[in-house]
């Protein structure tokens, strides 16, 4: 620029004469010998002048042990200059845009605010939330879950006008509800990116499974067409074409025309429109005088685009008015404008600047700090697109010019002030002092002086400082200037090592009968260590046949020996009250529930303190949506799959109960007289109503219809144009090969609500002989139990029901009470899983889990007369199989009949509480009083308050609050 004004008119160029190649000299605009002769000046040059008298210049040199002490020794420095009286100050700082906050911080404690710099509209809520809203229709996650949960919950910007009042129902306005979003998106797996909106009209158009959710569906039907309409002019061209298309939209809960807000004509008009909705006044009265104003957010996203549209309009060039062109120049704009923060406008005397923005300013004292290599940066930037030796030829970026900058700046920084103080970090052998100040420190004649040695006064320091000083002079046992806020906070960082030492002395070597001594059980943290099911080693009697039960597995003779599930876990105080009472063991969080659900159980089983944060207080984690389908939509999936071939085939509704005697009705699917092919038919129809987004064309869609019906694309849409019956193949097909092998029991509910009497929970107790804990309270059940069968009394003369069996609850323990049954039970819980052993699913359904025992006894206290005899877990995956722990009484005498695959895990390892290692009783049974047992313990724990944390691997693998536990387990994450 100063070379094309020289053309016109002539510039007088001053030289440094410093040296040319370290660039002392100054910037030259031309490269001319220089004029040492007056005489022979240009005549438009002043020939009487008298040089300036050079003002001398006292630079001092502090040597620093740590680099980071600058920032207090620089606030040391200005606080004692002030103290003196007023005077302008400058602390150069090349790394100060990082450091500003802390800047700000420090210098704050002194009464000194730094100046104010401009930031962009997006660092307030309103222009963030704008420049949101006007990219939620694009990119990758282009109407996503996050972004419309995001979008939902927000209050800053109106994202539309309201329409007009609903037609029928005037309590339904255009609002999202986020869960349902959530829902919504992981059970008809809604990804963001382009086509979202399409998936998210279609998925909220339909009508809702559950009447209940109607209302509140309907309302985010609502909310996301007004948010389209309105989003118009910034819609990439086949969503536009979409909206327009649409119509009028009808609600999928009433069925009427849902108004829908007026179409802006362009994307300046939306925007106008969206800040015409923002009540500045209001929000102006709430600004606290910090930061970005409101009004200033809106004037930079305003200001910038009104002069950009008047040269648009004035050289002739198109204007983006539409779609991604309108929303890019937005973007590029906003990032590009800023705004002057704060309140009414500030000057200060003290002014912290980079040595490029300290050109050509003078001050009464200069300190230069944070002058390491690190903190002053003077590498090269990259040039895209150019290799180095085209860079080197055209002679752009060179190599010396930062380092060449950086010295002239120096040279004029210590020329600007009278005195300037260097604060060197030569000490510090992690950060050594930048090129430029190394060479200053060995060329000139000044020596440093350690820090130490430099007298100034007290500063009063941070709050934060001067408790972080007490805190190391608690660590070194000395008395702190002040005491602790809170005592009883100072052991918290030792709760981690106390956690993992109490782990490791947990016992694990058996006593002489090969079990764990009975006062070990108050030191086990973990179940990591132990098992529950296997062959018991030489020399050690099973767990029934022990002398004494329950038992916990150790280490005998180099294996371990199997356990009885020993929680809930108690593990004995550490005797430290302010620890104690830390992790959960004072009782004062104690929890009134009245009604448990068997998840909510097994939640406080795992882990008290998960169960009290996660289910208690709702501390989790935000649900995220992954690529793939939601593994509880998939397993939701595959139950309805399976819940729908039963009830269609055998003619009963999901969560009835079915009226099945001898004379009446199909027994099983297996003897319905279907063909395999027939019945893969009936689930094919039921999974395309279920899943309507396995007709996408993504590769998730893709892989799933592959997984769950064998089939390609082109293959599904050709059996979708011609329904007809088809050989068995991929899961669902699995699920229909598995009913087959399980023709002798009858189904009589799928998806049954616990209830009894009208009331949608049942009481569960247990006698007190018969749980190794006295006095353990009943507690109420409420859930739905995936799957209850009938089993004959006798399969050959068709015997199904004894009316001569006793009609009153059935007891426990059946062995010897003389009790009869009139029907057989069994209990099937439906888990879809990818381990290539469903068995080991069934073990653990069993052994740690306690639904199967809560669905068994639910469904006899709701239904006398019947008693159930098996449970067990039907597993869903790439080979089903249903799976049953059977009463060897029952399982024996009905040995022909297909049931399902039997187990009999339990017959070595469980028996009544009160009974001795010569019991005869059914270990089926005595499985579930100590299930049952356990759930009620489950349930005291948590009464009295017990919300200790037992952490290990396996459950703070899968812990939704394990951010908030400072003993959670971190070994395999």
């Amino acid at each position: 620029m100063l070379l094309s004004l020289s053309k016109h008119r002539p510039i007088h160029q001053l030289a440094h004469p410093g040296n040319f190649r370290l660039g002392h000299h100054g910037n030259l605009l031309v490269d001319e010998h220089p004029v040492k002769d007056p005489k022979d000046l240009p005549h438009w040059v002043p020939h009487d002048r008298t040089p300036r008298k050079e003002a001398p210049t006292e630079v001092k040199r502090l040597l620093l042990r740590r680099e980071a002490h600058s920032f207090e020794v620089a606030v040391r420095l200005v606080s004692e200059r002030l103290n003196q009286g007023d005077a302008e100050v400058i602390i150069i700082d090349p790394a100060v845009e990082k450091n500003r906050h802390r800047w700000e911080q420090i210098l704050g404690v002194i009464g000194i605010s730094m100046e104010r710099r401009g930031e962009p509209p997006s660092s307030h809520p309103i222009g963030h939330w704008i420049l949101c809203l006007a990219n939620l229709a694009h990119g990758s996650d282009a109407f996503s879950l996050e972004n419309l949960r995001a979008l939902s919950l927000q209050t800053s910007v109106t994202p539309f006008e309201t329409p007009s009042e609903h037609p029928s129902e005037s309590e339904i306005t255009p609002s999202a509800d986020s869960e349902l979003l959530t829902k919504l998106a992981r059970n008809e797996h809604v990804l963001g990116g382009p086509g979202a909106l399409s998936k998210w009209i279609e998925t909220l158009s339909r009508p809702p499974s559950n009447e209940k959710d109607g209302p509140v569906k309907e309302a985010s039907q609502w909310w996301l067409l007004c948010l389209a309409n309105s989003l118009w002019p910034l819609l990439r061209g086949p969503d536009r074409d979409l909206v327009s298309d649409s119509g009028q939209p009808i609600g999928c809960h009433t069925g009427e025309p849902l108004p829908l807000p007026d179409i802006a004509s362009d994307g300046d008009g939306w925007l106008q429109n969206i800040l015409s909705l923002i009540d500045l006044d209001s929000e102006m009265e709430r600004y606290r005088g910090r930061g970005l104003s409101p009004a200033a957010a809106v004037q930079a996203l305003v200001r910038d685009r009104e002069t950009l549209r008047e040269m648009q309009r004035r050289c002739g060039q198109e204007i983006p008015m539409l779609g991604p062109d309108w929303l890019d120049e937005l973007i590029s704009l906003a990032e590009q404008s800023s705004a002057i923060t704060g309140g009414p406008n500030f000057s200060g005397n003290v002014s912290v600047l980079s040595p490029e923005e300290a050109l050509g300013c003078t001050s009464e004292l200069i300190v230069l700090a944070n002058l390491s290599s690190s903190s002053w940066d003077l590498r090269v930037p990259k040039a895209p697109f150019l290799g180095e030796g085209e860079r080197h030829s055209l002679g752009i970026l060179r190599p010396d010019s930062p380092i060449r900058d950086a010295r002239h700046s120096l040279q004029h920084i210590l020329h600007a002030s009278p005195e300037v103080v260097i604060l060197d970090p030569s000490m510090d052998e992690t950060a050594p002092p930048a090129a430029p100040i190394r060479e200053w420190a060995r060329d000139s004649e000044i020596e440093g002086s350690e820090w130490g040695a430099y007298q100034t006064s007290e500063l009063e320091t941070s709050p934060r400082d001067s408790r972080q000083a007490d805190g190391l002079l608690i660590r070194k046992g000395k008395t702190p200037a002040k005491p602790p806020i809170n005592p009883s906070a100072v052991s918290i960082p030792t709760d981690p090592h106390v956690q993992r030492d109490r782990e490791r002395r947990q016992p694990s070597i058996a006593d002489i009968d090969g079990y764990l001594p009975d006062d070990a059980r108050k030191h086990i943290f973990s179940l990591e260590g132990l098992k529950f099911h296997g062959k018991t080693p030489s020399g050690v009697e099973t767990p029934r046949d022990n002398q004494r039960w329950p038992v916990v597995g150790g280490k005998f003779g180099g294996k371990t020996t199997p356990s009885i599930d020993p929680r809930p876990l108690s593990p004995v105080s550490t005797g430290s009250l302010v620890s104690d009472s830390r992790h959960g063991h004072s009782g004062d969080s104690s929890q009134h529930v009245s009604v448990w659900s068997p998840t909510r159980l097994q939640t406080w089983l795992r882990c008290p303190r998960m169960g009290w944060l996660s289910r208690e207080l709702g501390a989790g984690r935000e649900e995220l949506q992954g690529e793939d389908i939601d593994s509880r939509t998939y397993g939701e999936l595959l139950h309805n799959v399976h819940h729908d071939v039963i009830a269609q085939i055998l003619g009963f509704p999901t969560s009835e109960e079915r009226n099945f005697d001898e004379a009446s009705g199909q027994i099983s699917v297996q003897r319905s007289g279907l063909h395999p092919n027939e019945i893969m038919k009936v689930a094919l129809e039921s999974l395309d109503s279920r899943a309507p987004w396995l007709e996408r064309s993504d590769a998730v869609s893709t892989q799933r219809l592959r997984s769950l019906t064998g089939m390609t694309r082109e293959d599904w849409s050709s059996w979708l144009a011609d329904p007809s019956p088809i050989p068995p193949a991929g899961r669902v097909g699995s699920i229909v090969a598995a009913e087959l092998e399980i023709g002798d029991s009858a189904p009589v509910s799928i998806e049954w609500m616990i209830g009894k009497d009208d009331s949608e929970n049942v009481e569960i107790s247990i006698p007190n002989e018969l749980s190794s804990e006295a006095g353990i309270q009943p507690i109420k059940i409420r859930g739905w139990i995936d799957r209850v069968d009938l089993l004959p009394h006798d399969l050959e003369s068709g015997k199904w029901i004894n009316n001569d069996g006793d009609d009153s609850v059935a007891p426990i323990r059946v062995h010897g009470s003389g009790w009869k049954p009139k029907r057989i039970v069994a209990i099937r819980d439906l888990k879809t899983s990818e381990s290539a052993l469903p068995r080991n699913r069934h073990y653990k359904g069993l052994l740690e889990e306690l639904q199967l025992a809560i669905y068994a006894r639910a469904w006899e206290e709701a239904h006398p007369g019947d008693l159930v005899l098996a449970a067990g877990i039907s597993v869903i995956g790439h080979n089903s199989e249903h799976l049953l722990e059977v009463s060897s009484q029952y399982s024996d005498s009905q040995k022909g009949i297909n049931i399902g695959t039997r187990s009999s895990i339990t017959s070595a390892s469980h028996r009544f509480a009160d009974e001795d290692e010569e019991t005869q009783s059914d270990h089926f049974r005595s499985w579930l009083a100590q299930r049952l047992s356990v759930a009620l313990k489950v349930a005291s724990k948590a009464k009295s308050g017990k919300v200790h944390p037992t952490p290990s691997p396996g459950v703070c693998g899968y812990c939704p609050v394990r951010e908030t536990c400072n003993v959670r387990m971190e070994g395999t994450f």
